[in-house]
């Protein structure tokens, strides 16, 4: 009868447990959402003028980095052979 006991209050905690860690992540997905709701986001054109930005620096940084290769690759082959 002891047994019954203790493995019913073990089963009770463990349900009252997981009954809170799923309480938990519902508040934690609920902040978020308050979080995100307060947040000031940019407007479209905002938005779309920053992505012209960030691609065309994207590119610039690509160009010379190409370029960067390609120099350096010269400068090995003519000073290996």
């Amino acid at each position: 009868m002891a047994r019954q006991t203790v493995r019913r209050q073990s089963l009770q905690q463990s349900m009252s447990s997981a009954a809170q860690r799923g309480m938990f992540r519902l508040g934690f997905f609920g902040e978020v959402y308050a979080e995100l709701r307060k947040a000031e986001w940019p407007t479209r054109q905002e938005a779309t003028r920053l992505t012209g930005v960030v691609i065309a620096v994207a590119g610039l940084v690509g160009a010379i980095l190409g370029l960067l290769d390609f120099l350096f690759s010269i400068l090995a082959r003519n000073t290996l052979s």
